[in-house]
Order: C-alpha cells, then sequence, then structure tokens
C-alpha cells in the first residue's frame, strides 16, 4: 500500500467516525444529512488525526439536540486559519477553549479557578483519573468550583456531566504538550506552568497525609486503627484522596520546583506517627513497613485478649509470618487485617458477656472450631496460590461463625 492509499484509507475512516457519532442523535443526524459537505469539510479539516476529529466532533455535538449550537461552533472550526508554524490541533484546542471560556466571563476569580482546574487536568498522575470529590477531599476545592469548569471541558477531557464521582481526565497527552509546552501555544490565558502546579499539588498531599497522620493519633484502640488500614488496603473511596497523595506525591515533588529545596526532600515530619511511612512505602513495592506497623497492633490486641482466650495462638502465629519477608503473607495483608478486626470484635462481645455475667460458651466454641485452623494456616509460609485460598477462605468461615453467634456484629 502506498502512503497516499494509507492517507486515503484514513480519511475515509475519519468520515466514518464524524458519520457514526453525528448519526446516534436525531438532531445532529438530520443536521448533517441535510448538507452533504459538513462530514466532508470536517474530515479534510481533521488533517488525518483521529484525535483532531474526536475533540472537534465532542465539541460541535456540545448539545446534540441544539441544531443552532452546532452550526456555530461548525462554521467557528471551520473560519479559523492556522497561523504559520502552528499545528493544526493547537488550533483547535485554542478554538475550543476560547469558545467555552469567553473573555467576559473570564473575570479574576474564574480566571483563577480556570487554571487551576488546567493544571490540575495536566499533572495529576495516574491513569484512571479522580473524581471531583476525591478533588475536593484532596485540594480543597470545592466541586461547586471544578464541575462547571469540567463540564465545558468535556470536549478535551473525560467526564460524565455534573457528576461529583466521575473520575476526569484529558482525552489525548496532546492536550497536556498544548497546555504546558511553548507558553505562545495556549496563550497566557491558559498556559499552565507545569513546575508550578505540581508544587502545589505535592503540597496539597502533604497536608492531606498530615490530616490523616492526626486522624491515626485520635484513632481508639487498635480496632480503629486496625480498620483505617484495612480501608487502604481494599481503596476505600472514603480515602481515595489520601491514597493518591501516598501514591504520587514524591512524583508530584520530583517535578515541581520545589525539589530543590533540601527540606522539602524530607519525610512529612519527623514525629509523624508509623502509617506515613508504611502507606507511602507500600506503593514503591516495600510491604516491609506496613508488615511492622501491623505486628505492633497484632501485640496490642494480643494483650487486650480475655484471659485464656485461644485466638493469643493465632496472633503469636501472625505475627510470625508478619516478620518474614513472603510474598504470600505481603499479597494478602487485607485479609489478616480482617481477621484482626474479627478477633477484636469477639474479645469485645466475649468481654461484654462476662460483664453482664453471662457464659463465654459460645466463644470458647467458636476458637475450638477456627483457631487451630486459622493458626495452622498462618504458620504456612509456602508462597502458594493454595495458601492464599485457604487464608481467605478460613477468614471468611471464622467470620460467618461469628456473625451467626453474634448477629450484631459487623461485617469487615
Amino acid at each position: 500500500m502506498s502512503i497516499q492509499d494509507s492517507r486515503n484509507t484514513v480519511h475515509d475512516d475519519i468520515e466514518r467516525l464524524f458519520i457514526a457519532t453525528l448519526s446516534e442523535h436525531e438532531t445532529s443526524r438530520k443536521w448533517y444529512e441535510a448538507d452533504s459537505s459538513i462530514v466532508k469539510r470536517l474530515a479534510l479539516q481533521s488533517e488525518g488525526l483521529f484525535i483532531y476529529a474526536r475533540t472537534a466532533i465532542d465539541f460541535i455535538l456540545h448539545d446534540p439536540d441544539d441544531e443552532l449550537s452546532m452550526q456555530e461552533r461548525y462554521h467557528l472550526l471551520l473560519s479559523t486559519e492556522v497561523a504559520a508554524g502552528r499545528a493544526p490541533l493547537d488550533l483547535l484546542y485554542r478554538t475550543v477553549l476560547y469558545s467555552v471560556f469567553p473573555s467576559q466571563d473570564r473575570y479574576d476569580q474564574m480566571q483563577d479557578r480556570l487554571k487551576r482546574v488546567l493544571g490540575y487536568l495536566v499533572t495529576l498522575q495516574g491513569d484512571k483519573g479522580i473524581s471531583p470529590r476525591t478533588l475536593a477531599k484532596l485540594t480543597l476545592m470545592p466541586t461547586a468550583e471544578s464541575i462547571p469548569i469540567l463540564n465545558k471541558l468535556r470536549s478535551v477531557v473525560i467526564f460524565e456531566h455534573n457528576n461529583v464521582d466521575s473520575r476526569f481526565q484529558i482525552i489525548h497527552a496532546t492536550f497536556r504538550e498544548f497546555q504546558v509546552g511553548d507558553p505562545t501555544r495556549a496563550g497566557n490565558d491558559f498556559y499552565v506552568n507545569a513546575e508550578e502546579a505540581h508544587g502545589r499539588l505535592a503540597e496539597e498531599c502533604t497536608s492531606a497525609m498530615r490530616s490523616f497522620a492526626a486522624q491515626y493519633r485520635q484513632g481508639a484502640g487498635t480496632d480503629a486503627q486496625a480498620m483505617l488500614i484495612l480501608q487502604f488496603l481494599t481503596d476505600d473511596p472514603t480515602l481515595s484522596h489520601f491514597v493518591y497523595a501516598c501514591q504520587f506525591r514524591h512524583e508530584h515533588l520530583g517535578l515541581s520546583a520545589l525539589s530543590q529545596v533540601p527540606e522539602n526532600r524530607q519525610s512529612i515530619g519527623e514525629d509523624d506517627p508509623p502509617p506515613i511511612p508504611a502507606f507511602t512505602s507500600f506503593y514503591i513495592g516495600s510491604f516491609r513497613l506496613m508488615c511492622d506497623l501491623i505486628s505492633t497492633i497484632v501485640t496490642q490486641l494480643r494483650g487486650s485478649l480475655p484471659a485464656g482466650s485461644k485466638s493469643t495462638d493465632t496472633l503469636t502465629a501472625m505475627e510470625d509470618s508478619l516478620s518474614k519477608d513472603n510474598l504470600s503473607v505481603s499479597s494478602h495483608l487485607k485479609d489478616i487485617v480482617s481477621i484482626i478486626l474479627d478477633i477484636q470484635a469477639l474479645g469485645n462481645c466475649a468481654v461484654s458477656e462476662t460483664a453482664h455475667g453471662q457464659t463465654t460458651r459460645t466463644l470458647a466454641a467458636l476458637e475450638d472450631q477456627w483457631v487451630l485452623k486459622l493458626t495452622s494456616i498462618l504458620k504456612t509460609v509456602a508462597n502458594t496460590i493454595e495458601y492464599d485460598n485457604a487464608l481467605y477462605k478460613a477468614h471468611h468461615n471464622f467470620h460467618v461463625s461469628e456473625h451467626l453467634v453474634y448477629p450484631a456484629f459487623k461485617h469487615v
């Protein structure tokens, strides 16, 4: 196939993309069918760039039921000439931004909010994006400020209209290059200083981590601390901002001007509690600190159990397992923490029964049935799938039995 044949094939594919997308809505279908030149001219304007076509069609279909809006946006794209030395995508992005954020709408506070959101869009790390709700908890930017801007950027950003929990991210890397490259490409109104944006996010991540550290200090007992760890290990949405901070703070710091200042390269604070280094190390594949943190909780729990509790054997075996650099233990920390919480809850129920002069035979029966099995599995350090499944199944059965004996017991 010749180069020209290849170009023709791409051109035809882009035409089909325009036709298929415009045909999804009755108003837009009738609009383009009434003028056969619309699709051909848009395909020519795309110059073989699918990302141009995708962005252009999303821009035109901002409101697929408003024919006048489609017509105006279509003519806006066609009427703007490419300046010398400026790539078609740059022109498209500038056209989109100036259209949805005209100068009369960008008063000082709005301009500040817009630049802040654009900064987040092009510097946030990870391949899944984050939601406006998570952004608000991480950066303290209210969703009432971020969502209206994201709604207007949907031709260049993946985002579900008005959905506070919809993860957002740019559609294509060329938009990031347009925003943070040569300032003349995006212009003063939309240019993002990447170092400054990363610096802001690094500071906001630091603040989120310090806030979590304070919450950990206030946790009442080992069960509260274990629950926070379990929330972290299971990606609980309520901790999504803290998880992001642990995972990406150092990346933002390294990409910012702050990395040149020695004190900014240090830890969050020398007096911070164990979760901070443990959780940050979790994302670089170092589980040792996390295992040590959980071991401390296990030791505290073992000392708080009722006298004669056989669960102390399980916790001793758990400590031994956590002390070894073993992938099976490391990759299933959430199962181990779940067992800790079940044992803690079981001990609480037994203490409550004893205080009310009730029998604790139910506790003894549960321990007789499950403690030996759990203890045996935890003593097994073989790195096999069978071990992993056995630990999960044993915990599940143990938990179900607890729930039958103590109906008020909460599921972990």
